[in-house]
C-alpha cells in the first residue's frame, strides 16, 4: 500500500468553548487520565452505558469487532485483586476503581500486584461458555466504581473519547474529545457498535515509570557529540544516553526473579491516524530486555529458547537464541507486525509504504556472568523500529484533526527522513513467565 501526502498540510483545530458536546452534568468522576482498557491500536466496538450489580449505570462494554479474543489492559496505575477466571478490579488513586469483567487468561501472580496503565489484566472471553457472566459476543465489562461502590460513568473520558449515556440501559454514544465527532452511536440500537480505535490516548504516557522522569519528557533531548554509554549497557542501564549520535532512554522495573528495562529512541514516527498519515516526532519504543537470570529460569517460557509459537491474541512470534544475532547467552524474540515508513520524493511528497513482517520486540539475557550475553544491537536504523512491548508508539495528539507532517529539525540526525513505525495492531506483551 503506497500513499501519498503533502509535507505542508496543516491541521486547523477549533478549541473554541462550547464547541464540544458537554456531559449534562457535574458527575463525580475521576481526576487523572484514562487510557481504554484494550490494547494499544485495538480496533472495537463498544456500547452505551448499563447498570452491573446496582441501580447505577456504571459500565460499558468494548469488545473485537470480529468477536476475537483481544488483550484487556488497565486504564491506569493501581493495585490489582483478581477473581479467578472471571475478573480484575484495579484500585487506583483516591479510591478510585475499575473492574474487568468477563475475562479468561488472567497472568498468574496478578492479584495483589501494582500494575501500570496498559498493561495485560487478561483477554476478553464469551461470557457464560469461556467465562463468568452471561453475554453474545467477547467483550470486556468495564465498571467504575469508588471505595466499592459503582459510581455513574457518564462522561468519563476513556483513551481520548467520552462516554455520554441516554435513553435506556446500553444505549448512548462516544465521542472524541479532541472534536466532539461522535464515533460510536449507540443511541438507537443500545447494543455495542463500531468503532473506537485506540490510537489517541498511549497508556504508555499514563503509566507511573514515565510519568516524572525525565526521559519522557516532551522536549527534544539534547544529544551528546560522543556515546555516552556502550551499546551493550544501553539497554539495561536506566537514564538518558547517546549512542550513535541518537538520543535514548532507559527506565527498569522489578519483574519476576529479575528487572526488566524499557528502552525509548527519540524518533519521527508515522502514525496511522484513521484514514490518514501523519509524522510525530518524539519518544518511541525501540526494545524490552529482561536483565539475566540463569537459562533454566525461562526453560518454560518461548521467550527463552527457540521456538515459533501463536499468543492469546492470535498474534505470530518467533525467537532464537545463541546466533549471530544475539551472542552466545541471550535470546531476541520477534513478532509479525505491519509497518509505516515515509520517503520524501522528488515533488517534496512523503510516500507511505506498508509492510507485514517480522518486527525485534524484546532480549533476554542470561546468567552466568562468564557466558557472553547477547550484544545490544546498534542505532537502529529508523526503518527498524520495533513493534512495543508494554510501549507503544507515542501519543497521537487529541488536537490533529487532519494529517499533519512535521519535519523533522536542523539538529535532528538524517536518518528521521526515513521514518517507520508499527501498525496499530495491538500491545505485544511478553507471555506469563513459565
Amino acid at each position: 500500500m503506497r500513499v501519498l501526502i503533502h509535507s505542508t498540510v496543516a491541521a486547523v483545530v477549533l478549541t473554541l468553548a462550547g464547541l464540544l458536546p458537554q456531559p449534562a452534568h457535574a458527575a463525580e468522576l475521576p481526576d487523572f487520565p484514562m487510557a481504554l482498557p484494550v490494547a494499544w491500536g485495538a480496533t472495537v466496538q463498544a456500547g452505551g452505558t448499563h447498570t452491573h450489580a446496582s441501580g447505577v449505570r456504571s459500565s460499558v462494554d468494548l469488545g473485537a469487532l470480529n468477536g476475537a479474543s483481544i488483550p484487556v489492559t488497565a486504564v491506569a496505575d493501581g493495585v490489582a485483586s483478581v477473581k479467578p477466571g472471571c475478573s480484575v478490579t484495579v484500585t487506583h488513586a483516591d479510591g478510585w476503581q475499575t473492574q474487568y469483567y468477563h475475562l479468561r487468561s488472567i497472568p498468574s501472580g496478578l492479584d495483589g500486584a501494582q500494575v501500570v496503565a496498559g498493561q495485560r489484566v487478561g483477554m476478553t472471553a464469551m461470557p457464560g461458555s469461556e467465562t463468568c457472566g452471561r453475554g453474545s459476543f467477547r467483550h470486556v465489562h468495564l465498571t467504575l466504581m469508588r471505595n466499592g461502590e459503582e459510581m455513574a460513568i457518564d462522561g468519563l473520558s476513556l483513551g481520548g473519547y467520552t462516554i455520554h449515556t441516554t435513553g435506556r440501559s446500553y444505549c448512548g454514544f462516544w465521542s472524541r474529545d479532541s472534536d466532539g465527532v461522535v464515533v460510536a452511536d449507540a443511541q438507537r440500537a443500545c447494543l455495542a457498535v463500531p468503532s473506537l480505535a485506540n490510537n489517541i490516548v498511549n497508556p504508555a504516557n499514563l503509566a507511573a515509570r514515565g510519568i516524572d522522569g525525565p526521559s519522557r519528557s516532551t522536549t527534544r533531548p539534547v544529544i551528546a557529540d560522543a556515546d555516552t554509554i556502550t551499546a551493550e549497557l544501553l539497554y539495561i542501564t536506566e537514564g538518558n544516553h547517546t549512542v550513535g549520535g541518537r538520543a535514548w532512554a532507559t527506565d527498569c522495573e522489578p519483574y519476576s526473579q529479575t528487572e526488566r528495562c524499557f528502552t525509548d529512541i527519540w524518533a519521527t514516527q508515522v502514525i496511522h491516524d484513521g484514514g490518514g498519515y501523519k509524522m510525530v516526532e518524539g519518544w518511541a519504543f525501540n526494545n524490552l530486555t529482561y536483565k539475566a537470570l540463569p537459562r533454566a529460569a525461562w526453560a518454560k517460557n518461548p521467550l527463552g529458547h527457540t521456538a515459533e509459537w501463536v499468543s492469546d491474541d492470535g498474534r505470530s512470534w518467533y525467537t532464537e537464541c545463541d546466533t549471530a544475532a544475539t551472542g552466545r547467552g541471550g535470546c531476541r524474540s520477534y513478532i509479525m507486525a505491519t509497518t509505516y515508513s515515509a520517503q520524501k520524493n522528488a515533488w517534496g511528497l512523503y510516500e507511505v509504504d506498508a509492510q507485514t513482517k517480522w518486527v525485534f520486540n524484546n532480549m533476554v539475557r542470561f546468567t552466568p556472568a562468564s557466558e557472553p550475553v547477547a550484544a545490544a544491537a546498534a542505532a537502529p536504523q529508523a526503518s527498524a523500529i520495533p513493534t512495543p512491548a508494554q510501549a507503544p508508539s507515542p501519543t497521537v495528539a487529541a488536537t490533529e484533526a487532519a494529517v499533519t507532517v512535521t519535519e523533522p529539525a536542523a539538529t535532528e540526525s538524517a536518518a528521521t527522513e526515513a521514518v517507520a513505525t508499527t501498525a496499530a495492531t495491538g500491545t505485544v506483551e511478553a507471555p506469563a513467565e513459565g
